[in-house]
Protein backbone atom coordinates (compact mmCIF):
# COMPACT_ATOMS: atom_id res chain seq x y z
CA UNK A 1 0.00 0.00 0.00
CA UNK A 2 1.25 3.54 -0.67
CA UNK A 3 2.67 5.35 2.29
CA UNK A 4 0.52 8.34 3.25
CA UNK A 5 2.61 11.26 4.51
CA UNK A 6 1.93 12.10 8.14
CA UNK A 7 2.33 15.66 9.30
CA UNK A 8 2.07 15.93 13.06
CA UNK A 9 1.79 19.24 14.85
CA UNK A 10 3.57 18.82 18.16
CA UNK A 11 1.46 20.68 20.70
CA UNK A 12 4.39 21.21 23.05
CA UNK A 13 7.67 20.52 21.23
CA UNK A 14 9.62 20.80 24.51
CA UNK A 15 7.63 17.98 26.10
CA UNK A 16 10.35 15.35 26.62
CA UNK A 17 8.24 12.41 25.48
CA UNK A 18 6.98 13.90 22.20
CA UNK A 19 8.28 12.76 18.81
CA UNK A 20 9.48 15.90 17.06
CA UNK A 21 7.95 16.71 13.68
CA UNK A 22 11.30 16.58 11.88
CA UNK A 23 12.42 13.27 13.41
CA UNK A 24 13.25 10.29 11.21
CA UNK A 25 12.66 6.72 12.41
CA UNK A 26 15.68 4.58 13.18
CA UNK A 27 13.66 1.49 12.27
CA UNK A 28 10.51 1.00 10.21
CA UNK A 29 8.45 -2.16 9.64
CA UNK A 30 5.37 -2.71 7.50
CA UNK A 31 3.44 -5.85 8.41
CA UNK A 32 1.19 -7.85 6.08
CA UNK A 33 -1.94 -6.86 8.02
CA UNK A 34 -1.28 -3.18 7.33
CA UNK A 35 0.25 -2.28 10.69
CA UNK A 36 3.27 0.03 10.42
CA UNK A 37 5.77 0.43 13.23
CA UNK A 38 8.30 3.25 13.34
CA UNK A 39 10.85 3.41 16.16
CA UNK A 40 12.32 6.84 16.88
CA UNK A 41 14.16 5.98 20.09
CA UNK A 42 15.20 2.43 20.88
CA UNK A 43 14.72 1.90 24.59
CA UNK A 44 17.30 0.50 26.98
CA UNK A 45 15.05 -1.07 29.63
CA UNK A 46 12.97 -4.24 29.89
CA UNK A 47 11.23 -5.32 26.69
CA UNK A 48 7.43 -5.27 26.76
CA UNK A 49 5.84 -8.66 26.17
CA UNK A 50 2.36 -9.55 24.93
CA UNK A 51 -0.45 -8.28 27.18
CA UNK A 52 1.76 -6.87 29.90
CA UNK A 53 0.71 -3.75 31.78
CA UNK A 54 2.32 -0.54 30.54
CA UNK A 55 3.07 2.97 31.81
CA UNK A 56 3.06 5.36 28.86
CA UNK A 57 2.75 8.84 27.56
CA UNK A 58 0.70 8.56 24.38
CA UNK A 59 -0.92 10.65 21.69
CA UNK A 60 -3.51 9.53 19.11
CA UNK A 61 -4.45 11.23 15.87
CA UNK A 62 -6.12 10.46 12.55
CA UNK A 63 -3.76 9.23 9.87
CA UNK A 64 -5.08 11.22 6.93
CA UNK A 65 -5.88 14.57 8.54
CA UNK A 66 -3.41 14.57 11.44
CA UNK A 67 -6.21 15.72 13.76
CA UNK A 68 -5.53 14.76 17.36
CA UNK A 69 -8.30 12.85 19.15
CA UNK A 70 -6.56 11.59 22.27
CA UNK A 71 -3.64 13.06 24.18
CA UNK A 72 -2.79 12.33 27.80
CA UNK A 73 0.29 14.46 26.93
CA UNK A 74 -1.85 17.44 27.83
CA UNK A 75 -2.14 16.45 31.50
CA UNK A 76 1.53 15.54 31.86
CA UNK A 77 0.41 12.46 33.83
CA UNK A 78 1.31 9.10 32.26
CA UNK A 79 -1.32 6.47 31.62
CA UNK A 80 -1.27 3.07 33.30
CA UNK A 81 -3.02 0.43 31.19
CA UNK A 82 -3.24 -3.29 30.47
CA UNK A 83 -2.43 -4.12 26.85
CA UNK A 84 -5.10 -6.80 26.92
CA UNK A 85 -7.72 -4.02 26.93
CA UNK A 86 -6.23 -2.11 24.00
CA UNK A 87 -7.36 -2.09 20.35
CA UNK A 88 -5.71 -4.85 18.28
CA UNK A 89 -3.24 -2.50 16.62
CA UNK A 90 -1.81 -1.39 19.95
CA UNK A 91 -1.98 -4.86 21.43
CA UNK A 92 0.22 -6.01 18.54
CA UNK A 93 2.26 -2.88 18.05
CA UNK A 94 3.54 -2.10 21.54
CA UNK A 95 5.16 -5.47 22.44
CA UNK A 96 8.80 -5.45 21.45
CA UNK A 97 9.31 -1.90 22.68
CA UNK A 98 11.84 -1.41 25.42
CA UNK A 99 11.37 0.93 28.36
CA UNK A 100 12.52 4.48 27.46
CA UNK A 101 11.71 3.88 23.80
CA UNK A 102 9.54 6.05 21.54
CA UNK A 103 7.44 4.44 18.82
CA UNK A 104 4.87 5.56 16.28
CA UNK A 105 2.25 2.91 15.45
CA UNK A 106 0.18 3.42 12.28
CA UNK A 107 -2.97 1.36 12.58
CA UNK A 108 -5.43 0.49 9.79
CA UNK A 109 -9.11 0.77 10.67
CA UNK A 110 -9.43 -3.04 10.63
CA UNK A 111 -7.08 -3.17 13.64
CA UNK A 112 -8.71 -0.18 15.37
CA UNK A 113 -12.44 0.57 15.55
CA UNK A 114 -13.36 -0.97 12.17
CA UNK A 115 -16.67 0.14 10.64
CA UNK A 116 -18.18 1.05 14.02
CA UNK A 117 -15.93 3.88 15.15
CA UNK A 118 -15.65 4.87 18.82
CA UNK A 119 -17.96 5.05 20.63
CA UNK A 120 -19.82 2.63 18.36
CA UNK A 121 -22.10 4.41 15.90
CA UNK A 122 -25.22 2.80 17.37
CA UNK A 123 -24.37 3.79 20.98
CA UNK A 124 -26.19 7.12 20.87
CA UNK A 125 -23.05 8.96 22.04
CA UNK A 126 -21.00 11.48 20.03
CA UNK A 127 -18.26 9.73 18.10
CA UNK A 128 -14.63 10.55 18.75
CA UNK A 129 -13.27 8.22 16.07
CA UNK A 130 -15.38 7.93 12.89
CA UNK A 131 -15.97 4.52 11.26
CA UNK A 132 -13.30 3.16 8.91
CA UNK A 133 -10.61 5.52 10.19
CA UNK A 134 -6.89 4.73 10.17
CA UNK A 135 -5.17 5.89 13.36
CA UNK A 136 -1.67 6.84 14.50
CA UNK A 137 -0.38 6.60 18.05
CA UNK A 138 2.86 8.04 19.39
CA UNK A 139 3.96 5.99 22.38
CA UNK A 140 6.68 6.76 24.92
CA UNK A 141 7.13 3.66 27.07
CA UNK A 142 8.04 4.66 30.63
CA UNK A 143 7.76 1.31 32.38
CA UNK A 144 6.19 -2.14 32.23
CA UNK A 145 4.61 -4.65 34.56
CA UNK A 146 6.84 -7.71 34.20
CA UNK A 147 5.06 -11.06 34.52
CA UNK A 148 6.83 -14.39 35.03
CA UNK A 149 4.99 -17.65 35.62
CA UNK A 150 6.94 -19.72 38.14
CA UNK A 151 4.52 -22.65 38.18
CA UNK A 152 1.56 -23.37 35.92
CA UNK A 153 -1.77 -24.01 37.58
CA UNK A 154 -4.48 -26.40 36.46
CA UNK A 155 -7.59 -25.12 38.22
CA UNK A 156 -10.04 -22.29 37.61
CA UNK A 157 -8.72 -19.17 35.90
CA UNK A 158 -8.74 -15.77 37.58
CA UNK A 159 -10.46 -12.98 35.63
CA UNK A 160 -10.65 -9.24 36.14
CA UNK A 161 -13.85 -9.42 38.21
CA UNK A 162 -12.74 -12.39 40.29
CA UNK A 163 -12.46 -12.62 44.04
CA UNK A 164 -9.27 -14.58 44.64
CA UNK A 165 -7.57 -16.31 47.54
CA UNK A 166 -3.79 -16.06 47.49
CA UNK A 167 -0.61 -16.47 49.42
CA UNK A 168 1.93 -13.78 48.57
CA UNK A 169 5.25 -12.26 49.49
CA UNK A 170 6.16 -8.65 48.69
CA UNK A 171 9.70 -7.26 48.54
CA UNK A 172 11.34 -4.04 47.44
CA UNK A 173 12.96 -4.40 44.03
CA UNK A 174 15.83 -2.15 45.07
CA UNK A 175 17.27 -4.32 47.85
CA UNK A 176 14.98 -7.32 48.37
CA UNK A 177 13.63 -6.12 51.72
CA UNK A 178 10.42 -7.97 52.57
CA UNK A 179 7.63 -5.55 53.50
CA UNK A 180 4.64 -7.89 53.62
CA UNK A 181 3.91 -11.61 53.53
CA UNK A 182 0.79 -13.71 54.03
CA UNK A 183 3.12 -16.66 54.59
CA UNK A 184 4.66 -14.90 57.59
CA UNK A 185 1.19 -14.14 58.95
CA UNK A 186 0.18 -17.78 58.55
CA UNK A 187 -3.02 -17.11 56.58
CA UNK A 188 -3.83 -16.53 52.91
CA UNK A 189 -5.94 -13.50 52.02
CA UNK A 190 -9.08 -13.20 49.90
CA UNK A 191 -10.00 -10.04 47.98
CA UNK A 192 -11.67 -8.69 44.87
CA UNK A 193 -9.30 -7.79 42.05
CA UNK A 194 -11.31 -4.59 41.71
CA UNK A 195 -9.88 -3.41 45.05
CA UNK A 196 -6.14 -3.82 44.58
CA UNK A 197 -3.25 -1.89 43.05
CA UNK A 198 -3.11 -1.87 39.24
CA UNK A 199 -0.09 -4.18 39.29
CA UNK A 200 -2.27 -6.92 40.79
CA UNK A 201 -5.37 -6.04 38.79
CA UNK A 202 -3.40 -6.42 35.56
CA UNK A 203 -1.00 -9.15 36.70
CA UNK A 204 -3.19 -11.80 38.36
CA UNK A 205 -5.90 -12.40 35.69
CA UNK A 206 -4.97 -15.38 33.56
CA UNK A 207 -3.48 -17.29 36.49
CA UNK A 208 -4.99 -20.70 37.23
CA UNK A 209 -5.52 -22.11 40.70
CA UNK A 210 -2.36 -23.92 41.77
CA UNK A 211 -0.17 -21.53 39.81
CA UNK A 212 2.59 -19.28 41.07
CA UNK A 213 3.54 -16.01 39.42
CA UNK A 214 6.17 -13.33 39.93
CA UNK A 215 5.20 -9.71 39.28
CA UNK A 216 7.74 -6.88 39.04
CA UNK A 217 5.50 -3.87 39.59
CA UNK A 218 6.59 -0.32 38.68
CA UNK A 219 5.78 2.28 41.29
CA UNK A 220 3.15 3.89 39.02
CA UNK A 221 1.19 0.62 39.29
CA UNK A 222 1.81 0.31 43.03
CA UNK A 223 1.92 3.11 45.61
CA UNK A 224 3.11 5.96 43.43
CA UNK A 225 5.27 8.91 44.34
CA UNK A 226 4.42 8.78 48.04
CA UNK A 227 4.70 5.09 48.90
CA UNK A 228 3.40 4.05 52.32
CA UNK A 229 5.17 5.86 55.16
CA UNK A 230 7.15 3.48 57.32
CA UNK A 231 6.58 0.54 54.97
CA UNK A 232 7.20 1.35 51.30
CA UNK A 233 9.50 4.18 50.19
CA UNK A 234 8.43 6.81 47.65
CA UNK A 235 8.63 5.70 44.01
CA UNK A 236 9.39 2.12 45.02
CA UNK A 237 9.20 -0.64 42.44
CA UNK A 238 7.93 -3.83 44.07
CA UNK A 239 8.29 -7.57 43.53
CA UNK A 240 5.48 -9.96 44.43
CA UNK A 241 5.45 -13.74 44.40
CA UNK A 242 1.82 -14.85 44.28
CA UNK A 243 0.33 -18.32 44.74
CA UNK A 244 -3.27 -18.61 43.58
CA UNK A 245 -5.27 -20.84 45.93
CA UNK A 246 -8.87 -20.16 44.91
CA UNK A 247 -11.20 -18.16 42.64
CA UNK A 248 -14.77 -16.97 43.11
CA UNK A 249 -16.21 -15.49 39.96
CA UNK A 250 -19.12 -13.12 39.65
CA UNK A 251 -19.44 -13.20 35.84
CA UNK A 252 -18.16 -9.92 34.33
CA UNK A 253 -20.15 -8.10 31.65
CA UNK A 254 -19.49 -9.33 28.10
CA UNK A 255 -16.20 -7.97 26.83
CA UNK A 256 -15.21 -6.51 30.19
CA UNK A 257 -11.55 -5.55 30.50
CA UNK A 258 -9.41 -4.01 33.19
CA UNK A 259 -9.45 -0.21 32.95
CA UNK A 260 -6.64 2.12 32.10
CA UNK A 261 -5.99 4.68 34.83
CA UNK A 262 -3.71 7.67 35.39
CA UNK A 263 -0.47 6.85 37.13
CA UNK A 264 -0.55 7.22 40.90
CA UNK A 265 -0.41 10.96 41.61
CA UNK A 266 1.89 12.72 43.98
Amino acid sequence: APRIPIEVKVVNPTFPYAIASNSQPVHREERPNGLIIEDYVLGDGPECKTDWGIVVHSRGFFRVSGQEFDSPYQSGVPLVAPLVSAIPGLREGVPGMKVNGKRRIIIPAALAYKDQGSPPKDSGRPQIVPPDTDLVFDIALLDVLQVEDLQAGSGETARIASTVKVHYRGTLKSDGTEFDSSYAKGNPIEFSLRRVIPGWLYGIPGMQVGGKRKLIVPYAMAYGDNGIPGQIPPRADLVFEIELLGVRDPPPPPGAVAPAVPAQPA
